[in-house]
């Protein structure tokens, strides 16, 4: 009976053996090939981080040149304003004098006694 049983867990560790070399044989293949299509992913995802990288440096670039010229644009315009501010000031200490005499040439000469 003890030689029934040794050659009966024989075959059943035969059996369990040959699926396992089966299964084996069967499993490797495929992670390997899971392996190398995950490694090329991984090139591609690497190559397009690098190019993303080179691409927000670049940003950075023309933001930083944007920036420049957005401050040149607003002292410009600090500086018109002010001018213009200026301009104003000046026409209106003119306009006064030149409303007096207005007023006095009126008073001294109504418009219904000038010549037409």
């Amino acid at each position: 009976m003890q030689d029934a049983e040794i050659l009966e867990d024989r075959q059943r560790i035969d059996r369990w053996l040959e699926e396992s070399q089966y299964l084996t044989g069967r499993l490797i293949p495929g992670f390997l090939d899971d392996r190398d299509r995950l490694k090329g992913k991984l090139q591609n995802i690497e190559q397009d981080c690098e190019r993303l990288r080179t691409e927000i440096g670049e940003l950075r670039k023309e933001m930083s040149r944007l920036q420049g010229e957005v401050q040149f644009y607003q002292s410009e315009h600090a500086a018109a304003a002010e001018a213009f501010a200026g301009i104003m000031e000046q026409l209106s200490h003119l306009q006064k004098p030149v409303s007096d005499l207005y007023r006095r040439f009126q008073s001294a000469h109504p418009t219904s006694e000038l010549p037409v």
